[in-house]
């Protein structure tokens, strides 16, 4: 009974390890290096956030528009 345990459990090991490596595999096909990539002219452009009101910790009303050029983390929180 042991010696087919420590047979599963080599397997398993053996499986869990080629698993790994064949996830971690990389394409060798194209890693000739050294170029550039460049975007085709296809680069997505930055949609404007919607604007909207909301009160600080403080009471204060505060709208989106008051950002309007600059980098705006939005976090929403739910607590149920």
């Amino acid at each position: 009974m042991q010696q087919i345990t420590a047979r599963m459990l080599l397997l398993a090991l053996v499986l869990v390890t080629g698993l790994g490596f064949s996830c971690n595999k990389t394409n060798q096909a194209g890693s000739g290096g050294g170029g550039t990539v460049s975007s085709g002219g296809n680069a997505l452009q930055p949609n404007p956030a919607t604007d909207f009101s909301f009160k600080t910790t403080g009471g204060q009303t505060q709208t989106t528009a008051q950002y309007l050029g600059k980098p705006l983390v939005v976090n929403f929180w739910a607590d149920w």
